[in-house]
């Protein structure tokens, strides 16, 4: 069966990188306040730890801070405009990015249902921490480690489902080891590092297939699903729906 042009014309054009920019802008806004306010600063404090890789590297530059963020970001939008300036943005269309995002996310929690690890701070914290993996991870580890490892390894080995396959899994084991590193560090266990490895290889498929914007969406929504215990296949099993 066909899609309809207009479903068709919607995912062609929301995996292009204005749509991917402007999603995920709010969530860095946002994340950046939150963590300036719990922190009182803009490099220390509690913060997720790939924002922390990402503005140590910058800081190698004589960039730091807010500074390092100010620049990426000005560095990708005037990107985005010499390639695709001419093209027109669709407000409509970022209602059901999120709503995508949502039910990516909700799809999440059978797949990975054992995630059930609530940090020992402050609700805040909690939320923050959220946001931060939402977007720093998700353009560390897709973004850069993923992405990364796909377009080298395309030049060494052009058989594009297994490059994909191998960069996924890479990409994912580091993702989920990550998460055993710096001041919010879990202890380490076996299961857990199994469910967030898993989780890593579905966000790369739906980053590789949707874009970065959807997959920064639908990390937030699902940490915030298991940081807060919004268990929504049990409520749906519950109520018998």
């Amino acid at each position: 069966m066909q899609l309809p042009l207009s479903v068709k014309r919607y995912f062609q054009e929301t995996r292009e990188l204005r749509y991917n920019f402007l999603m995920a802008l709010p969530l860095l806004i946002v994340y950046e306040y939150e963590a300036f306010h719990l922190n009182h600063s803009d490099v220390a404090g509690i913060r997720n730890n790939a924002d922390i890789c990402v503005k140590n590297c910058m800081a190698y530059f004589h960039i730091e801070g807010h500074l390092a963020v100010a620049f990426l970001l000005c560095l990708t939008a005037l990107l985005i405009y010499r390639r695709e300036r001419d093209r027109q943005v669709n407000l409509i269309y970022f209602f059901f990015m999120l709503a995508e995002s949502l039910v990516y996310a909700v799809s999440l929690q059978p797949a990975v249902e054992k995630l059930r690890v609530l940090l020992s701070v402050s609700r805040r914290v909690q939320f923050v921490s959220c946001l931060g993996a939402g977007i720093y991870e998700e353009f560390l580890f897709r973004v850069l480690f993923f992405s990364g490892c796909f377009r080298l390894l395309i030049k060494v080995l052009p058989i594009r489902w297994f490059v994909f396959w191998l960069s996924a899994v890479v990409s994912s084991a580091a993702f989920s080891y990550f998460h055993y590193m710096g001041d919010l560090a879990e202890k380490f266990n076996p299961d857990i590092f199994f469910y967030r490895f898993l989780a890593g290889m579905i966000l790369c498929l739906l980053y590789y297939c949707r874009g970065f914007g959807i997959a920064c969406y639908t990390h937030v929504i699902y940490n915030l699903m298991v940081f807060y215990q919004l268990y929504v296949w049990k409520w749906w099993q519950w109520t018998g729906v």
